[in-house]
């Protein structure tokens, strides 16, 4: 890592973390997609865990998280884009510029204003990275003091632009039709659940077979969880898919009804209906 870091930067490339690699969505990812549709020449690495094909024409690199070569890109790429906190071991030179723009809206406590004593070594981890960020988007003035509590981060730090992904929202009948036939959905409706996490370590209950028998005829069930929780117990079946492929706009996009707790995910439902 020390060794990437005296090599020259690249001026016209970007690195992108969205997830540690899980996916490539949300707000990294509407950036992304507005700075190649508009041509403004940037190359892109991007952090994945899933093998990928380049369909940018050259202009995009995968690397696996903490790989010799995300060390690489990361230390010698000019601009990092990042939805989560990014490991607090690599240390951003001077010269770069680290965009932070979260994943969610603050409607419960978060990072540093969590009430829980034995979380303080991850906090001291939150706290070295966010103390290397230029620059965090945020979704509204509302939200900005409780960002600032919770990351110790200063007001001019702040973009008060509203969240990228939620710009080019949606209801996408297209996306609707497709999926539609590859589930065999028919005329029922879809539900979407997504439940926010619990720093208590609680998950919700859901007794998704009682769903199936009583539901499974009317309503088909999209399981959109939070990307800190466990997926691998689940297995998807005729009327229920614990989604893995599609960003939680995708979801919103062809659902018809919302299923959630106190998730921020709800306000991408407000947006959809104001369209």
């Amino acid at each position: 890592m020390s060794f990437f870091r005296i090599l020259p930067l690249n001026r016209k490339r970007i690195f992108i973390n969205v997830n540690n690699g899980k996916s490539f969505s949300d707000n990294p990812k509407a950036i992304f997609d507005y700075l190649q549709e508009n041509g403004y020449g940037y190359r892109f690495v991007v952090t994945s865990q899933h093998k990928r094909s380049n369909s940018y024409n050259g202009t995009v690199v995968y690397v696996r998280y903490m790989s010799p070569k995300y060390l690489f890109y990361i230390s010698t790429s000019k601009y990092w884009i990042a939805n989560i906190n990014l490991y607090s071991g690599i240390k951003k030179r001077k010269e770069q510029i680290y965009l932070q723009t979260w994943h969610g809206t603050p409607l419960k406590h978060i990072e540093k204003d969590i009430l829980n004593k034995n979380q303080a070594s991850e906090k001291r981890e939150w706290s070295r990275d966010a103390n290397q960020w230029d620059y965090f988007i945020s979704n509204g003035a509302i939200s900005n003091i409780n960002y600032q509590t919770a990351f110790g981060i200063n007001k001019s730090q702040i973009l008060d632009f509203g969240l990228p992904r939620n710009d080019n929202l949606k209801n996408n009948t297209a996306k609707r039709k497709l999926f539609n036939e590859k589930y065999n959905i028919g005329d029922r409706k879809i539900l979407l659940y997504a439940p926010t996490y619990r720093d208590t370590g609680e998950f919700i209950k859901f007794n998704f077979k009682e769903f199936e028998i009583k539901l499974g005829k009317k309503y088909f069930l999209i399981v959109n969880f939070h990307r800190l929780y466990p997926k691998n117990n689940y297995a998807n079946s005729r009327n229920v898919l614990f989604n893995s492929i599609l960003s939680t706009e995708e979801c919103m996009e062809i659902s018809d009804i919302l299923i959630t707790d106190y998730s921020s995910v709800f306000l991408i439902t407000l947006c959809l209906l104001s369209r």
